[in-house]
């Protein structure tokens, strides 16, 4: 069974989730949510899904995009994730 503590962390830290992103802004963190799809062995399948902030010209926030889509992560032996890959 996979720790869904170490899904979000992995989440909070993975570059695979900027593939999803349409604009080139940065993803909200906080709004950084996640379906378990499938677990078999050392894979899980996720459904993510989070918002792009897209910033005016000002440097203040001009609008969000919700971007979602899904990665396959590969889990170690110790229960860590070692890597994610798009689907």
């Amino acid at each position: 069974m996979t720790d869904h503590k170490e899904i979000r962390r992995y989440l909070l830290s993975c570059r695979e989730l900027a593939l999803f992103c349409s604009q080139n802004g940065w993803i909200d963190d906080d709004s950084i949510s996640y379906e378990l799809l499938a677990e078999n062995g050392d894979e899980v399948r996720i459904a993510v899904g989070f918002d792009e902030v897209i910033m005016k010209g000002a440097g203040c926030e001009g609008r969000r995009l919700p971007c979602h889509g899904q990665l396959r992560l590969e889990v170690g032996e110790n229960g860590r994730i070692r890597s994610g890959r798009p689907m």
